[in-house]
């Protein structure tokens, strides 16, 4: 028997900045890039979270010793529509990638109104002061959970933005 997965199990521990995980939150799970874990406490963009409607977001919680870890071979295709355009600054709202000249930066909710950072270099995984405001906004991306997914007419992305359903597999 050969069983196939596009995630695998990790101890928090062996986790990792930059990977794309699913993680228990109190109300369920949540999906997120890793932006850093130390001590016990993960710092992530979360994506997707149970009962959260401001994302994505920046959050910083302990986690339980397991996660699902879909690494980071992860794609982040972004897709091409009426609001993508250089300077179109007033598509820029939460969820929105900036292609500009500081790099494709994430623009992060400030939903919870905590001052938390708004702008995530997608390169680097760090906060960036701010996106571009000559650059492209993208308001729909996917996320493949590698080049393979990316280019396979069977597969399904892990996660949807601004597409007609966002949603994660």
């Amino acid at each position: 028997m050969t069983i196939h997965s596009n995630f695998v199990v990790k101890r928090e521990a062996e986790i990792k900045t930059g990977e794309l995980i699913k993680y228990q939150t109190a109300r369920g799970w949540g999906l997120g890039f890793v932006l850093s874990n130390a001590e016990g406490r993960l710092s992530v963009a979360a994506l997707r979270e149970t009962g959260q409607s401001s994302l994505p977001i920046h959050s910083t919680f302990f986690t339980s010793d397991t996660i699902l870890s879909f690494g980071t071979d992860y794609v982040i295709e972004l897709l091409d529509s009426d609001e993508t355009w250089p300077g179109n600054y007033a598509a820029h709202a939460d969820g929105t990638i900036t292609l500009g000249h500081n790099g494709k930066i994430l623009q992060l909710s400030d939903g919870r109104g905590v001052g938390r950072p708004n702008w995530l270099d997608l390169e680097t995984m760090k906060f960036s002061s701010k996106a571009d405001s000559e650059g492209s906004p993208v308001v729909k991306w996917r996320i493949w959970a590698n080049e393979q997914d990316y280019n396979s007419l069977k597969s399904t992305p892990i996660f949807e933005f601004g597409t007609k359903v966002e949603s994660p597999s």
